[in-house]
């Protein structure tokens, strides 16, 4: 029974508004076709009587230049030419008719007020009246069978015929023209969230195209919707992750921290290496812990050009095992207000991305300078630069290209930089490489 009703109302879905379209229009088409069979019976009728007049006044004029007797044999002879019956009717009850005029129709000539050429109608017949001139007569004649629609009239049919069969054809071109696109619409809304809405839709200039181009809006601001969605749950989850991390993390890393220190005071040659190292460790669980839960930055005075310096000195030995020369040219003090932590995340997060991108070796160029009253670093690399898609997604977490990458580097970079009131600009370079370059402000905003 349950199929029965599915199947019944999977008929209704798939042609239910087709038929509520079509139907109004072939009744529409139908009441325009019996419309149009009355105006032309009608049209056909009146021309009918104009041709009837003309001849009568033919006639007329034929009688008063022979100065043709007028008797039942003359209308006789009339109205075997005509194919209709024709009279004459005048004062004093002067009159003679041909044989096929009823009694009715005698009266109805000779009792009907006269004053020029006419026509009278009773029924479905017309009595049609042609003075002669130069006499006080009138020629009368009967056209019988008048009707403006006749089922027995072959014209009628035919051209009922024919316009409802054109009528039919548009209603159905029409409802399909209608029902087709919003058919497809319908199949298509279930999977907006994977297909992109046709051009051939969107491009159309009439309400479809406005529906498609409302339904293609609606999907980008779901598809939206969804990605940052599904982001907050990754940051909700890299939050949890980093939090439970940073307790576990940091108390070892700061015990290595310790024992480093001391073995450097005691002239370790290694102690410098385990210093960075624990260093780079805890910044790592930094920029976790920025990413999941930002903070707004605690906003001093610093200088850069020593940010970048120390960072390129304790990155230094990563450098030479990459191949990579550091070619560092910045201009003491470059002193900008920020937050002194979250600015050395910054800078190596650019040095160790552009380490990563040359894996065969080359050149890191950082130069720094203040412009126009603002702090301008750049970063360029000698790699293979940003791909479209890695442009496109700038700053986006958890997106990357590289193989075992997390997708947080340049979106820490993004976050930080933004949350200073500066902005980061990225771009490949005409001979190769890539630059990124953060501005920064010299005076709090």
């Amino acid at each position: 029974m349950s199929g029965s009703t599915s199947s019944v109302k999977k008929r209704h879905e798939n042609g239910g508004l087709f038929r509520r379209l079509l139907i109004p229009m072939l009744a529409l088409v139908i009441a325009a076709g019996i419309v149009g069979a009355i105006w032309n019976g009608r049209s056909r009728a009146v021309e009918f009587r104009e041709r009837t007049l003309v001849t009568m006044r033919g006639n007329a004029e034929l009688i008063v230049r022979l100065k043709l007797p007028l008797s039942e044999r003359l209308m006789e002879n009339f109205s075997t030419a005509m194919g209709r019956p024709l009279g004459v009717v005048g004062p004093r009850m002067q009159s003679a008719f041909s044989k096929d005029w009823s009694a009715d129709d005698r009266s109805w000539a000779l009792n009907l007020e006269r004053d020029g050429e006419g026509w009278d109608r009773s029924d479905d017949t017309e009595l049609l009246i042609m003075p002669i001139v130069g006499t006080n007569q009138y020629l009368v004649a009967l056209n019988r069978g008048v009707s403006w629609f006749s089922w027995r009239d072959a014209s009628s049919w035919w051209f009922f015929g024919v316009v409802s069969l054109l009528g039919v054809v548009f209603a159905f071109v029409l409802a399909r023209r209608l029902v087709v696109p919003l058919r497809e619409l319908a199949q298509r809304a279930p999977a907006m969230d994977y297909a992109e809405m046709p051009n051939a839709m969107t491009e159309r200039r009439d309400e479809l195209g406005t529906l498609a181009r409302a339904l293609r809006d609606a999907r980008s601001r779901m598809v939206e919707e969804r990605d940052r969605r599904k982001q907050s749950e990754r940051l909700a989850m890299l939050g949890q992750i980093a939090t439970g991390l940073a307790h576990e993390i940091r108390n070892p890393a700061a015990a290595i921290l310790a024992q480093a220190e001391v073995l450097k005071a005691n002239g370790t040659t290694e102690a410098e290496m385990i210093l960075e190292e624990a260093e780079e460790v805890l910044a790592l669980v930094n920029q976790w812990m920025f990413i999941a839960r930002p903070e707004p930055p605690q906003m001093r005075p610093m200088s850069l050009a020593k940010c970048v310096r120390e960072l390129c000195g304790q990155l230094a030995a990563q450098a030479k095992f990459h191949q990579v020369e550091l070619d560092v040219e910045v201009t003491d003090p470059l002193e900008v207000y920020g937050d002194t932590r979250r600015i050395q995340q910054v800078i190596r997060n650019l040095i160790n991305n552009g380490l990563a991108a040359m894996p065969s070796g080359g050149r890191l160029s950082i130069r720094g300078s203040e412009v126009d009253g603002h702090v301008v670093l750049t970063v360029d690399d000698e790699g293979s630069g940003f791909s479209d898609s890695a442009l496109a997604h700038l700053g986006e977490p958890f997106y990357s290209e590289k193989e075992g990458g997390m997708g947080l580097g340049l979106a820490l970079v993004k976050g930080v930089i933004e949350a200073h009131g500066g902005s980061v600009r990225v771009e490949n370079l005409p001979k190769g490489g890539a630059r990124v370059e953060i501005v920064l402000n010299t005076e709090p905003k």
